[in-house]
């Protein structure tokens, strides 16, 4: 995201987010895998409605993007974003036992 941010060329950026996109759809079937196989054939189903429901809060980044880019630069609000994503996956990790022993 931070190369995003800082291209200033158009197929070097389409590039990046083409990458960038791969990576999501990768990353949201890796989760979902581990989130189905964790879960026990009881909460299975609870715990996929849970993450489906975080997932919805997606417009809620994009307006804190917004927010951001109009606060500061578009490369600024791109790191800061970028930034908070890791702190949040950090956080996560980190207060999760089971994460921690993956």
């Amino acid at each position: 995201m931070v190369g995003f941010a800082f291209s200033r060329s158009y197929p070097l950026s389409i590039g990046i987010l083409f990458f960038m996109g791969k990576a999501a759809a990768l990353s949201e079937n890796l989760v979902t895998a581990l989130v189905q196989t964790m879960a026990s054939d009881e909460t299975r189903g609870r715990v996929m409605s849970v993450l489906r429901m975080a997932d919805s809060l997606n417009p809620v980044g994009m307006i804190l993007g917004g927010l951001l880019t109009a606060a500061f630069t578009n490369e600024i609000a791109l790191i800061l974003g970028a930034g908070m994503a890791f702190g949040a996956v950090a956080l996560a990790i980190g207060l999760s036992r089971s994460a921690r022993g993956l």
